[in-house]
């Protein structure tokens, strides 16, 4: 094969790919654990955000945020370059700010 379906099998078929990665910090669940710090009510626009988010965005944020990867690292994990990996992050951070303005929530 050729073209797109070869990206495809490579994303999935490389070692190390995308399902092989079990210490993933799960963005969800480190956003509950933070927002019990904020009042309840963020706290539950945090989560209700972040569950809206694409599973790639969630992996993202919480690589980087919650776990402390560096994009070196997060880049390794992905299988991606460092550029890529900055990409996607600010792309993530940028909808998951949208979302919390949805909720109501403001950027201080």
């Amino acid at each position: 094969m050729n073209g797109a379906g070869d990206a495809r099998c490579n994303d999935g078929c490389r070692p190390g790919g995308r399902d092989r990665r079990p210490h993933l910090v799960a963005l969800t669940e480190a956003a509950s654990e933070t927002a019990a710090e904020f009042s309840p009510l963020i706290g539950a626009a945090i989560r209700r955000a972040s569950l809206r988010l694409a599973e790639g965005d969630r992996e993202i944020l919480g690589l980087r945020l919650f776990a402390g990867e560096t994009f070196a690292e997060i880049a390794n994990h992905l299988n991606v370059s460092e550029a890529a990996a900055k990409t996607r992050y600010v792309r993530a951070l940028r909808r998951l700010r949208d979302e919390l303005e949805k909720e109501g929530v403001e950027r201080y």
